[in-house]
């Protein structure tokens, strides 16, 4: 089976792989002693619908005040898995996709027999590739969308002029619309040394939304703006415990 989206490690010899969700970090302490202690029940067969996890699950969002009944969850083996489930489920006829995107989506849909129409997220003046000039174009870079020149504004406008038949029909939209990132083209990439690009990374991976808020001049005044902030700060900054954070009005404690 061919690798189509990255991960084959084992073919290419790398020490970091951008091309999957994984964290650098490894796994958690937390999540290592979870595995440890249910590894006597690894030679059961699990429960089919999930109702220890779901209600786990719905537990959780309820600390932070979020109510999730558990028969709103849905877990599977990774995306892709549930991709699959759901277009065998629906049954589309046609699936439209922005191109470029997550290649999965297009192969479960044709999987379940679906015809697949994709439409371009490229910006006017700028190349599928995303280089920022359009083949035969006048060479006007899309400077406003980004180095990759790709956005959902000219998925939408497209979409708009399209004239579809009857039938079931899924659009798909996500956000972010992987691989529609273009910080550097190879030959850049090649021209520049490990701690050229290393510092370029950081830059791009590099977001403090308090400075952009401070200079933009908006002031958040809600009384629950910390309210599950745990799901995103999960470490403590000063003990380093994971898990133990709770938001709640505007405070976030640890535990």
């Amino acid at each position: 089976m061919a690798y189509e989206h990255g991960g084959d490690i084992y073919t290419n010899p790398v020490q970091m792989d951008f091309s999957v969700n994984l964290s650098p970090l490894g796994i958690p302490d937390e999540v290592r002693s979870a595995y440890l202690t249910a590894i006597d029940d690894l030679g059961r067969y699990p429960d089919e619908e999930g109702r220890s996890l779901r209600k786990a699950a719905s537990a959780f969002f309820a600390r932070a005040g979020i109510p999730v009944p558990p028969e709103c969850f849905l877990f599977g083996s990774g995306a892709a898995e549930l991709i699959y489930d759901i277009f065998r489920a629906v049954r589309p006829e046609r699936v439209i996709l922005p191109a470029p995107t997550f290649s999965e989506y297009g192969k479960a849909a044709r999987a379940a027999g679906a015809e697949v129409l994709e439409i371009s997220m490229a910006e006017p003046g700028t190349s599928e590739n995303g280089s920022g000039e359009a083949p035969g174009g006048s060479g006007q870079a899309a400077a406003e969308t980004g180095p990759s020149g790709f956005s959902h504004r000219a998925f939408l406008n497209r979409l708009r002029g399209q004239r579809l038949p009857g039938g079931r029909t899924v659009l798909v939209l996500c956000h972010p619309s992987n691989p529609t990132g273009l910080a550097m083209t190879r030959e850049e990439i090649r021209e520049k040394s490990v701690d050229e690009l290393d510092a370029l990374l950081g830059g791009m991976f590099s977001f403090d939304n308090f400075a952009w808020q401070r200079d933009q001049g908006v002031e958040i005044r809600e009384s629950f703006r910390a309210d599950g902030l745990e799901r995103i700060l999960y470490k403590c900054p000063h003990c380093l415990a994971e898990g133990e954070t709770e938001g709640k009005g505007t405070r976030l404690t640890c535990h």
